[in-house]
């Protein structure tokens, strides 16, 4: 009825704004990527777009989302976080030569993989 409906507008409504952000903050680290730290390890604003996910992934592991299905609907949250987070990794680590390079995106593919290893939904995503 009108109830189901009303709150299927408001998840609707809510899966914009979050996706919206998102792209902000994409965004945001696309046009102003951070600068590699002297040791090659993860910057911070990396460490901090990872903590954001996994807090995000520990919620949503609570989720009534039947585990079964769980992979397939939050695919697409981590495609939009994951993505441009690995895209500015690789524009950071542009200006770095080969050897270093490869350090600097294995540290931050490593911090990557440690979020997402404890979530058995994120399986596609470890491989």
């Amino acid at each position: 009825g009108a109830l189901t409906e009303m709150l299927d507008e408001c998840r609707l409504s809510a899966v914009k704004v979050f996706f919206a952000l998102v792209k902000a903050q994409a965004d945001k680290l696309r046009h102003f990527p951070p600068a590699y730290p002297a040791d090659l390890s993860p910057p911070h604003a990396i460490l901090e777009a990872l903590n954001r996910l996994g807090d995000i992934l520990s919620t949503y592991s609570t989720s009534l989302t039947p585990p079964e299905q769980r992979e397939i609907h939050f695919s697409p949250v981590l495609e939009a976080l994951l993505t441009p987070l690995l895209d500015m990794c690789e524009t950071t680590a542009s200006g770095l030569d080969t050897s270093d390079r490869a350090v600097f995106m294995l540290n931050n593919l490593n911090a990557a993989h440690r979020v997402l290893l404890s979530y058995d939904f994120t399986v596609t995503w470890v491989q």
